[in-house]
């Protein structure tokens, strides 16, 4: 795909086609975001840092700070490994940035579980850490997963908090 001609900004957000994104695994799927990056706005037009923010013994959470042309925008990742979170925070990141909302990455099956599987993994870190009460509380604060997809957002914030303490 030649993308050019176009703004930069919307180069970002060109979806990414199937044969683009790899094999579909997440190392390939970090690849494409790569790549994308690298023709919208060259390899000297972007930049990416981490941070450890969490190791436990098969779970690892990191911030990665992407900047663009100047601006920068943060994801927060999660995995069984650092490089798997790493990459996780990484698309993230690229995602606040449009990139890698439409196409193969985001509508691959299973490339992100959906919010109450996310919650329910969290919880259960939560419960092996000994934390298992403090969580039942915040939800039944939510009334479960939450009414809306805003609760449920601030249902999982409060969750991680929790996991950060």
């Amino acid at each position: 795909m030649w993308i050019v001609e176009l703004e930069p900004w919307d180069a970002l957000k060109e979806p990414i086609a199937e044969g683009e994104a790899g094999e579909g695994t997440s190392q390939d799927g970090g690849r494409a975001l790569m790549d994308r990056l690298d023709e919208a706005v060259g390899p000297e037009g972007w930049q990416d840092a981490y941070e450890l923010l969490l190791a436990r013994e098969g779970f690892y959470l990191f911030r990665c700070r992407l900047t663009v042309l100047g601006v920068t925008k943060e994801g927060i990742g999660e995995g069984g490994s650092p490089k798997e979170a790493a990459l996780d925070a990484f698309r993230e990141a690229a995602a606040r940035f449009g990139l890698g909302r439409r196409g193969a990455l985001r509508e691959a099956p299973g490339a992100k579980p959906e919010p109450h599987e996310l919650i329910d993994r969290l919880v259960e870190r939560l419960r092996q850490m000994g934390k298992g009460r403090e969580a039942a509380r915040i939800i039944a604060r939510h009334s479960g997963y939450g009414r809306t997809a805003e609760e449920t957002k601030r249902l999982y914030s409060e969750l991680r908090a929790l996991l950060r303490e």
